[in-house]
């Protein structure tokens, strides 16, 4: 019998703490505000941007699709196109890795 209520125990203390624990939101790291550039049009996508690694697309914004560049320092440019319409954004966005 005591093995018994050391069981009923020992598996109420478990539910026990299990109940007080609470699901913790993931600590966002906040390095400040993305880098926009200016982007001119000039017959083409400009060669230092780097190579292409990535096309992406959002549902949140259809007909856009990123351009995902690497330089050779290792940043990251993204160029925005809307294949719709055939137009380029005004900006670019620039995301430097150290």
């Amino acid at each position: 019998m005591p093995k018994r209520a050391f069981l009923v125990l020992a598996v109420l203390a478990v539910l026990a703490g299990t109940a007080a624990c609470e699901k913790t939101a993931p600590e966002l790291i906040t390095a400040g505000p993305l880098q926009f550039s200016p982007f001119t049009w000039q017959g083409g996508i400009p060669a230092d941007y780097g190579h292409l690694v990535a096309v992406t697309s959002s549902e949140a914004h259809p007909g856009w699709a990123q351009l995902w560049f690497e330089r050779s320092d290792s940043t990251i440019v993204t160029v925005f196109v809307n294949f719709q319409d055939g137009n380029v954004r005004d900006k670019v966005l620039e995301l430097p890795r150290s």
